[in-house]
């Protein structure tokens, strides 16, 4: 978790994948509870309806075109908000 709260902060990976990787790790140690990681639940869910990864070939183009944007909206109003909480999650885990 530390290390993809890292990369996020430094733009070198998606956002939403990952909010999705965090939820994925935290619920692998049994730390889904922890405050810290409760927000990257919420992204997580407000985000699921977005493709990524190899998934994404099973979407028609257009229909893609139109996710992606939403997408696009989507970060440009919670990126701010993601980032704090990677800079959270990495004082509760990593400090």
């Amino acid at each position: 978790m530390v290390q993809v709260a890292r990369l996020m902060l430094a733009g070198q990976y998606d956002l939403i994948e990952g909010c999705r990787r965090i939820v994925s790790l935290g619920s692998l140690i049994d730390a889904e509870d922890e405050e810290v990681l409760i927000p990257f639940r919420g992204f997580d869910s407000e985000t699921d309806h977005f493709p990524r990864g190899d998934v994404r070939r099973q979407y028609a183009p257009v229909f893609l075109e139109s996710l992606d944007k939403e997408s696009d909206e989507y970060l440009a109003d919670a990126r701010t908000e993601i980032l704090r909480f990677c800079s959270d999650l990495l004082t509760r885990f990593d400090g």
